[in-house]
């Protein structure tokens, strides 16, 4: 089953994140590359920022710092509502990959949800 990458947005935005940078869009295609693989748990390093970057034409470098500005400025404005979602606790900021994890849950749960609601439907 693929994900949509919509559903990817979704989360991100009830994370308290705003879709006004690339930052956002980086986070985003980096956890749909996760979500959508065979093992995503192999794909959670350093390289990811690497396939993210051959995507929008960027390096990895790039991605990677785009993408933790991105965690910052959530973490300093409004971190509650990352925290209430992913249920981590207040004592760090997030690293990126650290925050793709915590967003592929979200994502996942989400799915989770909908089909056992879905299921029960047919019932």
């Amino acid at each position: 089953m693929s994900i949509p990458i919509v559903d990817v947005y979704d989360a991100l935005y009830r994370m308290g994140f705003k879709g006004d940078n690339t930052g956002f869009f980086y986070l985003a295609y980096a956890a749909y590359l996760c979500l959508n693989s065979p093992h995503p748990e192999l794909m959670l390093n350093e390289q990811l920022y690497a396939m993210v970057g051959k995507r929008y034409h960027a390096r990895a470098k790039q991605v990677r710092r785009r993408i933790f500005r991105t965690i910052d400025c959530v973490w300093n404005t409004s971190p509650q509502q990352m925290i209430d979602l992913t249920g981590m606790s207040r004592d760090h900021c997030p690293g990126g990959l650290e925050t793709t994890r915590l967003l592929i849950g979200c994502v996942w749960f989400n799915h989770k949800k909908t089909a056992n609601s879905l299921w029960r439907l047919k019932i």
